[in-house]
């Protein structure tokens, strides 16, 4: 490939990453999220880091198993493999690495919503049970992340075998695969940028005095939005209560507490519900 090729290769690649970004905001504008620029500047942050993490864990991998089928007189077993993948630094370089940028990205927007409200958010003032949550979530992420990996990467070592290919066909068959994916970046740094935003907001709402609920609002524009969330729009509850979600109980849209199935792509947020005697005093 010339040097002009490549450079009009790398701008399609920006222009393309620049859509995306813009699509993102146009998408968090029309739903009602605030500080959509900040929002979507710490998404690109986390999507940036999260991908160069899933390369070096995609270089781990194939390291590591091909070192196991090279030193092995005979086809390794799941365990085997699975004892390999657990060598490698994923969980580690994600808190090192991630986790700062979203604890980041919570603080900022707390800090916003806070002054949206008139009044100033204070770390020192989250619940004993809020910081345990966080601190367990984010430990929690990376090793799902990493289990996710490992599932995948095994059943791709088994079909790669049973189809009769064989080692040299690995690092071709890896890189296919969506676990080690741009596309897995980006829908990781959403959906965790997104639930920090929503966690922000409901810390911040919880510590103002002017706040005395939270009601729910689904994001339409979907091709196959969730039911679930579609019917929770419009429901108020009361501060320390749960909405229903599904059957699952979550303090606020994208909360960690719920399964996958009700986090990824979800785009719906909460607002406050206004304590009539604090607007009354104003």
């Amino acid at each position: 490939m010339c040097q002009d090729d490549f450079q009009e290769m790398l701008v399609k690649a920006l222009e393309i990453e620049k859509n995306e970004d813009d699509d993102l905001k146009k998408i968090l504008k029309e739903a009602g999220y605030l500080f959509v620029n900040k929002l979507v500047k710490a998404i690109k942050s986390i999507e940036l880091a999260m991908d160069d993490l899933l390369q070096d864990d995609f270089e781990e991998v194939f390291s590591l198993i091909s070192d196991l089928f090279n030193n092995s007189k005979k086809t390794p077993s799941e365990r085997q493999i699975r004892k390999a993948l657990k060598k490698r630094g994923f969980n580690k370089s994600f808190i090192d690495n991630i986790s700062p940028l979203l604890t980041d990205s919570f603080n900022s927007i707390a800090d916003e919503v806070a002054k949206e409200l008139g009044s100033e958010f204070d770390w020192s003032l989250l619940s004993k049970q809020s910081k345990k949550e966080m601190e367990a979530w984010l430990k929690n992420l990376p090793k799902l992340m990493q289990l996710t990996t490992d599932d995948a990467v095994v059943k791709a070592i088994k079909e790669m075998i049973d189809g009769g290919a064989g080692i040299r066909d690995l690092e071709r068959i890896l890189s296919k695969m969506p676990e080690f994916s741009r596309y897995r970046a980006r829908v990781t740094a959403i959906t965790e940028g997104l639930s920090q935003y929503q966690s922000a907001t409901y810390e911040a709402m919880m510590q103002s005095d002017a706040v005395y609920g939270f009601e729910w609002l689904h994001t339409p524009g979907y091709k196959e939005p969730r039911i679930a969330h579609q019917e929770l729009h419009g429901t108020v509850i009361k501060k320390g209560e749960y909405f229903n979600v599904n059957g699952y109980l979550a303090r606020y849209p994208l909360d960690p507490s719920l399964p996958a199935k009700e986090r990824i792509q979800c785009h719906c947020r909460m607002e406050p519900t206004i304590n009539p005697d604090y607007l009354k005093g104003a």
